[in-house]
């Protein structure tokens, strides 16, 4: 499959979720008790790897999670990945895991966390756990934006391990 057909695929699912989020998070009023409640967000994530320079990665998750109190929250998140090697070539991931997320700091309408993340890859082209740690910005509970580092352990196949820097761009429900 061509790399351009791959990333107009790609963008049109992207454009998609975003409008079909944007409309439930409109309808949607979340009902906190004392902090605690149930969530769900959708991220859209572009990796770089800082020791590989033929590789770049577009990822997709979907994160259910509780939250136990106004600061700590725990996710399970599922990831459908692809990456892309050299010019030609790419691979496709699904990835299953643990995140966590913290409140470090508070604003007005804004606040800042934490989220460290585990995940493994569950089928695919390449077999990998994937260690995340980020930091994101939220407005209101809902945009948020984030920067992070993510090392990708290459324990099943006889690619190197990877080091990545990323950007996202999420909504929380």
């Amino acid at each position: 499959m061509d790399r351009c057909l791959v990333r107009a695929l790609l963008k049109r699912v992207g454009l998609v979720m975003v409008v079909f989020i944007a409309n439930l998070s409109v309808a949607h009023a979340q009902d906190y008790r004392d902090g605690q409640a149930f969530s769900f967000s959708v991220e859209n994530s572009y990796q770089l790897a800082l020791n590989k320079p033929q590789y770049d990665s577009y990822s997709l998750s979907a994160n259910w999670g509780y939250h136990f109190n106004e600061n700590w929250s725990l996710h399970i998140p599922i990831t459908s990945n692809i990456t892309f090697y050299n010019k030609e070539n790419y691979g496709m991931q699904l990835l299953v895991g643990l995140a966590s997320e913290y409140v470090f700091a508070h604003g007005e309408n804004t606040y800042w966390t934490v989220a460290p993340k585990v995940q493994a890859s569950c089928w695919g082209d390449w077999g990998y756990m994937l260690y995340d740690v980020g930091v994101r910005w939220h407005s209101n509970r809902s945009p948020y934006i984030g920067l992070g580092f993510q090392f990708l352990d290459s324990y099943k196949s006889q690619s190197r391990n990877s080091y990545c820097l990323y950007v996202c761009f999420g909504f929380r429900l």
